[in-house]
């Protein structure tokens, strides 16, 4: 059984990850940023190459659990610039001392 405070300290007051798949190569940071700014995202990373051009997927960072779960069953499947995204839930990687690796 999962118990104590290291334990609360990840789950509900750890930063929590969405990854966001299917994001059409002409949508934008902006784009994005409007889509997720009801759920209070504390960044969204559009990823691209070197030269700048789209990835084709992004990362939602937020401050709980919460908003990141509302996003999550809201956002699952809408349609941005005429695709469908996915999103799923990331793991970060923590270290003993609570920092990312």
């Amino acid at each position: 059984m999962r118990s104590g405070l290291a334990f609360y300290l990840v789950t509900k007051l750890m930063p929590v990850t969405l990854f966001v798949d299917e994001v059409g190569k002409n949508v934008t940071s902006m784009e994005l940023e409007a889509l997720f700014q009801s759920f209070h995202p504390s960044q969204v990373i559009l990823a691209t190459h070197r030269s700048g051009t789209p990835l084709g997927f992004a990362f939602v960072v937020f401050a709980n659990e919460a908003d990141a779960c509302h996003a999550l069953e809201q956002l699952q499947g809408v349609i941005l610039a005429g695709r469908s995204i996915t999103l799923s839930r990331t793991i970060t990687p923590v270290t003993d001392n609570g920092r990312e690796r």
